[in-house]
């Protein structure tokens, strides 16, 4: 059975027997029954009495119904299971309790044949203490009873196999929404945290790493069917395959449920860590792994806004970043905590949080709101505040969200300690609630620094290819363009002539420049200005800021090239123009 095989492509079989006793060999099967289950419907009903050529035990005819008449004329064991062995073909062998069924038709199948039945087994009591932890019982009754399933004829083959066929598809739908799509991940997620059902074997040989690279890159693991099943980056290719290796039994469930159904593994060199971190998240955003999932989704992830293009900013939420002058952070992750957080953030720093429609209704009125009235917010609407105070205000709230909290709150302790030395103590009160605040927001607030306003920059990695170096042109925090430049063939001009053209694009007006940031660049943006913050980054890359003057970038981006070049020995001159370019 192929691991990539939709779901809904496959055959289920639900059986149900019903026997005269519990031991396989030494009881015998009364009834057999079976339904065919083909995307997530019936499509096909067996059964059959069985002569079990023994006597029926009282207690099991009372419990069944089947008594020793009614099987008296039907057909042995051995004259029913071709029927049954054709009817389950190769689809999956499922039952409520599967150890018990599959043994008893498993048994026979070997006394008759001299072989095992082969087909994967699927239990719906297995599945339910993972779907339904809260049910206190999982025996057929307690689920059926759950999804409102009426069992007719219990405790008979076909009303119990009827009552489980329904409840695996009710259980489907619902692994369906958790992203169980594909045989290959159902079977893992019924297997997982049991040896009964799976072994802890790895199907890709793991002597095969000891010939893959060193370097940096991104490495692809494939099932039997070639579907992509995750993919991730290493500073060291070999050392990070290996570490799968590596006490596998202690690995998380997650991993080991991966690498039991990898077969192959692809790997791709890069030039350095850096690029590597930015062609994973490039190739997960195409592919869309499955266990790739818990990689960062920005898609709904929202940021604050403050608008400094108006006279009185304010704070709001929104999900895109637009080129508006206004200042971004983010992405936040809880998003339903984040309007209590805007609330709390203009209580502090008393910013108007009223729409702009209330606001002008004030200011035409020359009236404050409630808000100025209870003290959270300094009355703009009424002009009880100049717009030069006011962007003081807006000041301190860029000066938190960006992670300079230190200097806010020793001037707040500051305030405070002065209110208490003139006996204004009702305004020390208020300033050390909004401390005691502001220092309650700051251990909740996650942001992605200003990367989209600060980090415009050129970047010099080393390439796969040496003496080749990989250049990437970062606008707004996202490189806009890559370039490989050879040292043996390429000028300096090829350099600044990017450089000139991301500069025109910052000098740019607002309203000639009305780029967003879409969403899906977000990952990006995070990945390089991580990189940038962390002090043990990569030294072998290079780097310049381009927001400095031209001249000053042109002569060093001159001098770089003209070390690639010297680094290339005597086989290869200097290029004419970076030697006229020097004089």
């Amino acid at each position: 059975m192929g691991t990539a095989i939709p779901i809904a492509e496959m055959t289920f079989v639900v059986v149900d027997i019903e026997t005269t006793g519990s031991v396989p060999g030494r009881d015998a099967i009364t009834e057999i029954a079976a339904i065919r289950v083909q995307n997530g419907q019936i499509t096909e009903r067996f059964q059959q009495l069985v002569n079990p050529q023994q006597p029926i035990p009282p207690f099991i005819q009372e419990l069944t119904g089947i008594r020793p008449d009614m099987v008296a004329d039907a057909p042995t064991i051995d004259q029913v299971m071709p029927a049954f062995w054709d009817f389950l073909g190769d689809g999956v062998f499922v039952a409520h309790h599967v150890p018990f069924d599959f043994k008893f038709l498993n048994t026979v199948t070997k006394s008759l044949l001299g072989d095992e039945l082969s087909n994967p087994q699927l239990c719906t009591c297995r599945l339910a203490r993972k779907l339904l932890p809260t049910l206190k019982r999982k025996n057929l009754d307690s689920v059926s009873d759950h999804f409102g399933i009426t069992i007719h004829d219990r405790h008979r083959a076909l009303g119990d196999a009827e009552a489980t066929a329904q409840i695996l598809i009710a259980f489907l739908a619902m692994l369906e929404e958790e992203g169980i799509t594909t045989m290959g991940r159902l079977m893992n997620y019924h297997q997982r945290g049991s040896k009964k059902y799976g072994s802890y074997k790895i199907p890709y040989p793991e002597h095969r790493i000891s010939s893959v690279s060193q370097q940096p890159g991104v490495y692809l693991m494939r099932d039997d069917q070639g579907e992509i099943l995750y993919i991730g980056k290493a500073k060291n290719l070999r050392k990070r395959l290996k570490s799968y290796f590596t006490g596998f039994q202690n690995q998380p469930a997650k991993v080991q449920e991966l690498m039991q159904q990898v077969t192959d593994i692809e790997t791709r060199i890069l030039g350095s860590e850096l690029e590597a971190l930015l062609e994973e998240a490039h190739l997960i955003k195409a592919h869309q792994p499955y266990y790739n999932r818990q990689i960062k989704n920005y898609r709904t992830f929202p940021f604050l806004k403050i608008t400094l293009q108006e006279p009185y900013p304010r704070l709001s939420v929104t999900y895109d970043i637009e080129n508006d002058d206004a200042l971004y952070f983010g992405p936040y992750q809880r998003k339903r905590h984040l309007a209590t957080m805007v609330e709390a953030l203009c209580k502090v720093f008393q910013l108007r949080a009223c729409s702009d429609k209330v606001f002008h209704t004030h200011q035409n009125k020359g009236v404050p709101c409630m808000a100025y009235q209870i003290g959270t917010c300094t009355g703009p609407c009424a002009s009880l505040i100049s717009i030069e105070d006011y962007h003081a205000q807006v000041q301190e709230i860029v000066n938190f969200l960006e992670g300079r909290v230190s200097e806010l709150t020793a001037k707040m302790i500051a305030k405070r300690e002065a209110y208490s030395a003139e006996m204004a103590f009702e305004k020390a009160q208020q300033i050390h609630d909004r401390l005691l605040d502001l220092l309650k927001l700051q251990s909740n607030t996650r942001f992605l620094a200003q990367a989209v306003h600060q980090n415009h920059m050129l970047l010099a990695l080393p390439d796969r290819d040496p003496p080749r170096s990989l250049l990437l042109y970062v606008y707004k925090g996202r490189p806009i363009q890559k370039q490989v430049f050879d040292p043996r063939t390429d000028d300096v001009d090829s350099i600044t002539e990017r450089v000139a053209m991301i500069q025109r694009m910052l000098s740019a007006s607002a309203e000639t420049k009305r780029d967003i940031i879409h969403q899906r660049e977000l990952e990006e943006i995070r990945i390089i200005a991580s990189w940038l913050r962390n002090p043990d980054r990569d030294d072998t890359v290079t780097m310049w800021d381009l927001t400095r003057p031209f001249s000053e970038l042109t002569r060093e981006i001159q001098a770089y090239v003209m070390q690639c070049q010297a680094s290339l020995g005597d086989d290869w001159p200097v290029h004419p123009m970076a030697l006229i370019d020097s004089q």
